[in-house]
């Protein structure tokens, strides 16, 4: 393999034992999400560690076990505004946990479908949203995955539609999961619960309307409203807030589960 297909990431503990031990006794302290049928994606802490670990905690206990065979990764980016949606071009992403695969195939089609989204590591590099998940994912699934890393460079409801019509396109015969990393960064007690709210309504454009006013400060706004649209298309008919959590330093951390009841 030559330099640059691969990239190793670090987190937490680097020795593999001491990080697999931290994050499944964090999902084993997890309450039980209860009967949500099928989950199509999930919001998740971008940050997941010290008071959001538990929220990020809640997330994937309520997809431990799931044999997903593809995870779809979609993040702000962390490099400024970019006008297009940039998949990364690394081959395999590597943990202490071990290595994960980039679904090329997967990746192809989706540039296929949509003249916006690009094959690039624009976005990419340093990408906390999208690099603190993968451990998580890799302790919680029943399965080794494949990965599809998106970094969405321009987050107007347009860019959103256009990349959940392709997601909801390429991802109906396969058994996938979005995963979209939100980091609220600050929120009035009111604007925090019309936001949840929405979250549970599962009406994207009323939604997009409440998050582009700027009525919660919020990172994630483009993955956030991609991940509903494209779960919408794959079935899912309902959405529940797993946890929301205040953080000393005046943020919140927050989990929902977007999922087609039976």
């Amino acid at each position: 393999m030559s330099v640059g297909q691969s990239r190793r990431r670090f987190f937490y503990d680097t020795d593999p034992e001491a990080m697999r031990r931290r994050i499944c006794a964090c999902l084993e302290s997890a309450p039980d999400p209860g009967e949500l049928g099928i989950i199509r994606a999930l919001l998740v802490p971008a940050r997941p560690v010290g008071e959001a670990e538990p929220v990020a905690g809640a997330a994937y206990r309520a997809v431990e076990g799931e044999p997903y065979e593809n995870i779809v990764l979609v993040a702000s980016s962390a490099v400024g505004a970019f006008q297009r949606i940039s998949i990364t071009e690394d081959e395999v992403y590597e943990t202490p946990l071990g290595a994960i695969p980039i679904d090329d195939v997967l990746r192809n089609e989706l540039c296929d479908e949509d003249d916006d989204i690009f094959l690039s590591r624009q976005g990419h590099e340093h990408n906390f949203g999208i690099e603190a998940q993968l451990p998580f994912l890799q302790c919680a699934l029943s399965h080794p995955f494949s990965l599809v890393p998106i970094v969405m460079g321009w987050e107007t409801w347009d860019f959103c539609r256009e990349l959940g019509s392709a997601l909801g396109e390429v991802l109906s015969v396969r058994n996938a999961l979005l995963i979209a990393p939100v980091e609220i960064q600050s929120a009035t007690p009111e604007a925090l619960q019309e936001l949840v709210r929405l979250l549970e309504g599962m009406e994207p454009e009323r939604l997009s309307a409440f998050l582009h006013a700027q009525k919660v400060g919020i990172q994630g706004v483009g993955p956030v409203l991609v991940s509903y649209l494209a779960a919408l298309e794959l079935g899912a008919n309902q959405a529940r807030v797993l946890a929301l959590r205040r953080q000393s330093n005046g943020s919140a951390a927050l989990a929902v589960a977007i999922y087609r009841a039976s």
